[in-house]
């Protein structure tokens, strides 16, 4: 039975050593971007994505945008993401807790259920360690309290400072990883279309 890259050597679409190489070469890393792709597609140079590029831009802007704005925006824009930061802990404490109820009552229910015979008891037994395992790693509401009490702090304290402080901070952290992954990806380009056009070339 043909295998994808030989299927065009029994349908006659691949009649050459060339032509079936080329199809083999689409299994290599190097050619990892055309992945979705039909194998007959025509090989394209290897181009790094614009990600990084935007992701840096954008930190800068950031940058930027503090410094111009007013100590009073800076501080009103803080209060805005912490206030919106305290809505999602709220409403996930909500959420756990309604989980917990639901689930401990189902727990209930599967331990009292009577399996109808031994041959039964491994479902049970299934369903109660499922039921377990949900409600120790999701329903636990101490990092969002936690959160909610480090943001109540927070509020209390901001300044125009501060605040810049920790965008640039954080920004300037940001432009230096996405500047070295760019870097990488540029790398990792060059050399998959250095290896494609090696391989070309021998055919």
């Amino acid at each position: 039975m043909p295998t994808g890259y030989t299927t065009g050597i029994i349908d006659g679409t691949i009649n050459t050593f060339p032509d079936f190489a080329k199809i083999c070469m689409r299994a290599m890393g190097a050619t990892i971007m055309m992945r979705d792709e039909p194998l007959s597609a025509p090989w394209k140079p290897r181009k790094p994505t614009e990600y990084h590029a935007q992701e840096i831009g954008r930190r800068k802007e950031a940058i930027i945008k503090c410094n111009q704005q007013t100590d009073e925006q800076v501080v009103s824009d803080e209060k805005d993401r912490l206030q919106d930061e305290r809505k999602y802990h709220i409403e996930s404490i909500q959420k756990a807790v309604d989980a917990k109820k639901k689930l401990d009552e189902l727990m209930n229910e599967a331990k009292l259920y009577q399996p109808p015979t031994e041959k039964h008891q491994k479902v049970k037994d299934f369903m109660i360690q499922q039921l377990k395992e949900t409600i120790e790693s999701d329903t636990d509401t101490e990092y969002h309290q936690e959160s909610i009490r480090l943001i109540d702090s927070e509020l209390t304290t901001i300044t125009a400072d501060s605040v810049r402080s920790k965008i640039i901070e954080k920004a300037n952290e940001a432009i230096k990883y996405h500047t070295h992954q760019q870097e990488e990806e540029i790398k990792r380009c060059v050399e998959s279309n250095e290896w494609v056009e090696t391989f070309l070339s021998s055919l």
